[in-house]
């Protein structure tokens, strides 16, 4: 079946939110269409996204869109344009046809200005068209749960709430106790929980991003583009601070769903003692709070990861993805410093929006 392709114009606009309507599989995303729209569209600090739609030359109907969202990039010490793929979708009766890889093709050689590279976390669907136009792995996603209180988990094998509440008592006192004991360099900090980034965000910002061989721009601004006005997930922002409350050290963004608080991004002064102060913070905080466990998504440096389990997380097999890039123009050396794993410290908010 033929096929050809089209940037977005006014006229599509319909045709693109009913492909999101018809083939987004969250449902949060299509209650609200045309807030998402705006928000993605109109409000972006970095840019507008491009927006490819792939039409059915036979009947002349849009039956599939992909678009990249531009980001700005720390590499190296340098501030690079990136882009990010987000929102690609096909008609189900036109997936076997070549819409989707004519889509993704359009939106690497459409790019004006062209970004520095192309990166992503793809599905499982996604990443096959995406090889396929250039797109390498660099590293694996993996999900990571640190169990903050087991009486939920118990109850599965147990059956009765009450008897898994009290069997539970004595592994909730030796993780709380455990996290205590790892709290012991964490005196002198504050916390705060906060709905919105200020502008200590953009001090911590300007004085730690340096010291990230690859990371995505946190200014204010961003944060609260990405999280504050996000249409479908209420995020908020942990934070540490200083003793006097002035300065930020780090923060992580974070939303809460069946007990479960899952962190999304996470961004500090350094990404060893602090970054570990900060975890621990906000382990302890859930749990006088009553919640179940925390879970977070990472693809990086491997250093990170021991960390992780030094406080107490495990990883979850049952979740993979991989950290993908296409890279435009690169000399050879930088080309090899952005497929380097141990060069990224990614989190789940930089994956498909």
């Amino acid at each position: 079946m033929p096929y050809s392709t089209c940037r977005l114009t006014p006229e599509y606009r319909d045709a693109l939110l009913r492909l999101w309507a018809d083939n987004m599989s969250d449902p949060r995303i299509r209650s609200c269409l045309p807030e998402r729209y705006r928000w993605l569209y109109e409000h972006n600090p970095a840019g507008q996204p491009t927006t490819v739609i792939a039409i059915n030359d036979g009947g002349g109907e849009a039956v599939g869109c992909g678009s990249v969202y531009p980001r700005r990039m720390q590499v190296a010490g340098r501030e690079v344009l990136a882009a990010v793929p987000a929102d690609f979708a096909v008609d189900r009766r036109h997936r076997i046809g070549g819409a989707a890889l004519m889509i993704q093709r359009a939106l690497v050689s459409r790019q004006h200005p062209a970004p520095a590279f192309f990166f992503g976390f793809p599905n499982k669907s996604s990443l096959t068209i995406l090889q396929r136009v250039g797109y390498k792995p660099i590293g694996v996603a993996q999900r990571w749960v640190k169990p903050l209180r087991i009486a939920g988990r118990l109850q599965r094998y147990i059956g009765v709430k009450s008897l898994a509440r009290l069997a539970a008592i004595p592994a909730d006192m030796s993780l709380a106790t455990a996290d205590i004991w790892r709290a012991r360099r964490t005196r002198g900090y504050r916390v705060q929980i906060m709905s919105r980034a200020d502008e200590r965000f953009d001090r911590l910002w300007e004085r730690a991003r340096g010291r990230f061989a690859i990371t995505g721009e946190r200014t204010a601004t961003y944060l609260n583009w990405r999280y504050s006005e996000f249409t479908t997930t209420q995020y908020r922002f942990f934070t540490l601070l200083n003793a006097a409350g002035s300065e930020l050290l780090g923060y992580i963004v974070f939303s809460e769903t069946s007990g479960d608080a899952v962190v999304v991004d996470l961004f500090c002064i350094d990404m060893t003692d602090t970054a570990e102060s900060l975890l621990i913070a906000f382990a302890r905080w859930l749990r006088r709070n009553g919640r179940k466990s925390v879970l977070l998504v990472y693809a990086g440096h491997a250093d990170f990861g021991r960390r992780l389990r030094r406080l107490g997380f495990y990883q979850r097999g049952d979740f993979s993805r991989k950290l993908v890039a296409l890279g435009l123009g690169l000399t050879p050396e930088d080309e090899a410093f952005l497929f380097d794993v141990r060069n990224w410290y990614m989190f789940d908010g930089e994956m498909d929006i």
